[in-house]
C-alpha cells in the first residue's frame, strides 16, 4: 500500500504543468547533451576537432599544399584513434614581415640572427592523444643552396631549437624524424660564426709562444678514469686562473697508444653509485682550477650501454650547467656504412648532442679522406644532421702521417722529411783554405720527388721500406691544415681540436693559418716552400758561411782561409721557419803550407865554336845520273 501511495503521488507530481516544464525544457535538453558529449559520440571533440584529420595507426598523414607532409608512425601512437592533426602553413613574406599571429610575431622578433627562412612556417596542431614520434618531410625550398649549411628549426613557444634531419638528394626534400610533436618549424639557412681552436696539450708539454693568439680552447694534459669512480693524475693539472683561452679539465679511459680500459667505462655506466662519485669528482676539480668545463674523452662504449651511457652524459651536464660549467664530448670513430648511414656504436650522436654544449667528432685518419668528395665530407654531412652543427667540433691531427698499407703512423714533421732529405754528406773530410766546401744530402732509400696537390693542400712522396714495401708519407702542414679548416667553414661547423700535441715537431705555420680561422676568416692555402739552410761554423759556433736552396741540390760554401776543423750542417726551412735537422758533417781545412823556391843549378862557360869555311853548293846537272 505504502508503494503504491508513493507512486500516485509521484504521478500526481510530473502531471504538474510546471514540473513538466522543468523536465521539457531543462532535465531531457541536459540529458540530450550529456549523451551528445559522452562516448561514443563525443560532440564537443567533434567540434574542437573540425578541420583536423584523425590519426590512426593506418592513416596516421597529413599534409600541406605545397606538398610538405607530417607522418605520426604506429608506434608513436599512443591511443590509435584518439588524435586529431591538422597541417597549416604561414608565407615567409608574410612571417619575415609580422603579418600573422601573436604567437608568430613574437617567434619572428626572437629568430636567432644565424638563421634565414627559406621555407613557409609550418603550424602544427594536435589534439587528443599526443603522438610520440613525428616524421616530416619537406620540399626543399628553391633559393636553398648551399645544402651543407641548410637545417631544421622548431619554435617551441619560448625558442627556436634545432631538429635532426636528414637531405634526400634523389627526391630532393629534407626530413626530419623525432620523438615529440614540434609546433611550428621552418627550414632555414644558417651562416658561420667565429669558430673555436682547441688544443690537446699532454702533460709535458708546453705550448709555443705563437699559439696563444690562435687557440680559443686548451684541454691540458689528462686525468684518468679509476675503477671507483674517481680519477688519477689531478696531481698534473695546471691552474686556469688567468689563462686567455677557455681550459677543459679532460678525462679519459685511455693512454696514448694503449688498449681503452673498456671495464672500467662499463663497470661506471652499470653503477649509479660510481657514476654519482664521478660526477662530483670532476665537477669539483673543474671549479677549483677555474676551468671552464669538463671535457669527457671515453673509448669503446660497448654498443648495449649505449642508453646508459647518454644517460650518464645527461647527468653530468645537469650538474655542470648547475654550477657555470660547460661539457664537451668527445666521440669515437664510427664507421661508414652506406652512403648515407654511419655506425656510432655505442656512442648516441643525437642524445649526446642535446645535453653536451661542445661534441668532438674525431676526423678521418686517411689524409686522402679530405678531398673533394671524400670520406670526410660524408662524414660532416651526416654529422651536422644528429647534432646542432654550432656544437660539432672536428678532431684533426697535429702530426704527419705515413701510411704503410692500411694503417696510418703519425709522425713529426721533421721526422716525417727526413728520409726524403737524407743527410749531411761531404764531398771531402780535408779542404785547402781558401777553396770550397762542397755538400750535399746522402740518402740511404729512394724516394720519389715530393708532390703537391693545390686542391687538398697536400704534400706527399713514395719510398719502399726495409722490406721492400711500399710507403706513403703525408706531411700535415699549413697548407693542408688550411684545406681542412675550410672544409669545416662549408659546413659551418663550432670550431676544430687539434689532436696531442705530443711533441714541437709540428709545423709552425700552422699557428698563423689558425689565428686567421680563428677570426672568422677562410685561411688562404698557403705555399709550401721548402727549402735547405747550409751552414758552416767555427767551434765557436761562428757562422762563417752560409747558403739558403733548393732541395735535394748540392752546395759550395766558401772554405776559410784559418786551417782546423769546422762543422757543416743543414737546417729545413719552410717558409723561413726551421722544421727540421739533417745533421751535420766535420770537414777539416788544412794548415797552409808554402811551397819553397829551387835552388838553381851552376851553368858552366860555354867553348867558343871556331866558325866553319865556306863550301860552294854543286850546281845541279840539267838531266838524269844513272846510279
Amino acid at each position: 500500500m505504502q508503494n503504491s501511495s508513493f507512486l500516485s503521488g509521484f504521478g500526481h507530481f510530473l502531471e504538474n504543468k510546471n514540473v513538466g516544464r522543468i523536465f521539457g525544457y531543462v532535465v531531457i535538453p541536459i540529458l540530450i547533451l550529456i549523451i551528445l558529449l559522452l562516448p561514443p559520440v563525443q560532440l564537443w571533440d567533434r567540434i574542437q576537432n573540425i578541420g583536423h584529420s584523425p590519426v590512426e595507426a593506418t592513416a596516421g598523414e597529413i599534409s600541406d599544399p605545397d606538398g610538405t607532409r607530417v607522418i605520426f608512425p604506429a608506434e608513436g601512437l599512443t591511443e590509435p584513434g584518439r588524435a586529431y592533426a591538422r597541417l597549416t602553413s604561414v608565407p615567409r613574406v608574410d612571417f619575415e614581415q609580422g603579418e600573422t599571429n601573436e604567437e608568430l610575431r613574437q617567434a619572428a622578433e626572437v629568430l636567432p640572427g644565424h638563421l634565414r627562412p627559406r621555407s613557409p612556417v609550418y603550424q602544427l596542431h594536435v589534439r587528443g592523444a599526443i603522438p610520440t614520434k613525428t616524421v616530416g618531410i619537406i620540399p626543399i625550398p628553391n633559393d636553398s643552396l648551399p645544402y651543407e649549411t641548410l637545417g631544421i628549426y622548431n619554435w617551441n613557444g619560448e625558442s627556436w631549437e634545432w631538429l635532426p634531419h636528414r637531405i634526400n638528394l634523389n627526391d630532393d626534400t629534407i626530413e626530419f624524424d623525432v620523438n615529440f610533436v614540434p609546433n611550428a618549424f621552418i627550414v632555414a639557412q644558417t651562416s658561420g660564426q667565429p669558430p673555436t681552436v682547441g688544443v690537446e696539450l699532454p702533460v709535458g708539454q708546453e705550448l709555443p709562444d705563437e699559439a696563444i693568439p690562435a687557440i680559443t680552447t686548451l684541454y691540458p694534459t689528462v686525468v684518468k678514469l679509476r675503477g671507483d669512480g674517481g680519477v688519477d693524475g689531478a696531481e698534473h693539472l695546471p691552474d686556469a686562473s688567468g689563462a686567455p683561452y677557455e681550459t677543459y679539465l679532460t678525462v679519459r679511459n685511455y693512454e696514448e697508444g694503449a688498449v681503452p680500459r673498456t671495464d672500467l667505462l662499463a663497470n661506471l655506466l652499470i653503477d649509479g653509485q660510481m657514476q654519482e662519485i664521478q660526477i662530483n669528482t670532476v665537477a669539483e676539480l673543474a671549479a677549483s682550477k677555474l676551468y671552464t668545463g669538463v671535457g669527457i674523452d671515453f673509448k669503446g662504449v660497448d654498443p648495449p650501454l649505449r642508453a646508459d651511457f647518454s644517460r650518464f652524459i645527461q647527468n653530468l651536464a645537469t650538474r655542470l650547467h648547475q654550477d657555470g660549467l660547460k661539457l664537451t664530448v668527445f666521440l669515437d670513430t664510427p664507421t661508414q656504412i652506406s652512403e648515407q648511414e654511419w655506425e656510432t656504436y655505442g656512442y648516441d650522436w643525437r642524445a649526446i648532442g642535446a645535453s653536451a654544449d661542445n661534441v668532438v667528432v674525431p676526423g678521418p685518419e686517411n689524409p686522402l679522406a679530405y678531398a673533394p668528395g671524400g670520406e670526410a665530407e660524408a662524414l660532416l654531412s651526416y654529422a651536422v644532421g644528429e647534432i646542432d652543427r654550432r656544437k660539432l667540433l672536428l678532431r684533426l691531427p697535429a702530426q704527419s702521417i705515413e701510411q704503410s698499407d692500411n694503417y696510418f703512423i703519425p709522425r713529426g714533421y721533421g721526422e716525417a722529411l727526413a728520409p726524403l732529405m737524407g743527410e749531411v754528406t761531404a764531398a771531402s773530410a780535408v779542404v785547402e783554405p781558401g777553396t770550397t766546401v762542397d755538400a750535399s744530402l746522402q740518402a740511404e732509400i729512394v724516394a720519389s720527388p715530393l708532390q703537391f696537390d693545390p686542391a687538398t693542400g697536400i704534400s706527399w712522396y713514395r719510398y719502399r721500406g726495409q722490406a721492400g714495401e711500399e710507403r706513403i708519407v703525408f706531411l700535415e702542414n699549413a697548407a693542408s691544415l688550411a684545406n681542412k679548416a675550410a672544409l669545416t667553414n662549408r659546413f659551418n661547423l663550432g670550431g676544430i681540436v687539434l689532436q696531442a700535441l705530443a711533441n714541437g715537431d709540428i709545423d709552425p705555420n700552422i699557428w698563423p693559418v689558425l689565428a686567421s680561422y680563428a677570426a672568422g676568416e677562410t685561411p688562404a692555402l698557403p705555399d709550401n716552400n721548402l727549402q735547405l739552410n747550409w751552414k758552416l761554423t767555427d767551434s765557436a759556433g761562428a757562422v762563417i758561411a752560409e747558403n739558403t736552396g733548393a732541395l735535394n741540390q748540392p752546395v759550395s760554401l766558401a772554405a776559410p782561409q784559418a786551417p782546423g776543423e769546422y762543422t757543416l750542417e743543414a737546417e729545413l726551412l719552410n717558409n723561413n721557419h726551421v722544421v727540421g735537422n739533417q745533421g751535420s758533417a766535420v770537414v777539416a781545412v788544412a794548415t797552409y803550407t808554402p811551397t819553397p823556391t829551387p835552388t838553381p843549378e851552376f851553368t858552366p862557360t860555354p867553348t867558343v865554336t871556331p866558325t866553319p869555311e865556306f863550301t860552294p853548293t854543286p850546281t845541279p846537272l840539267p838531266y838524269a845520273v844513272a846510279t
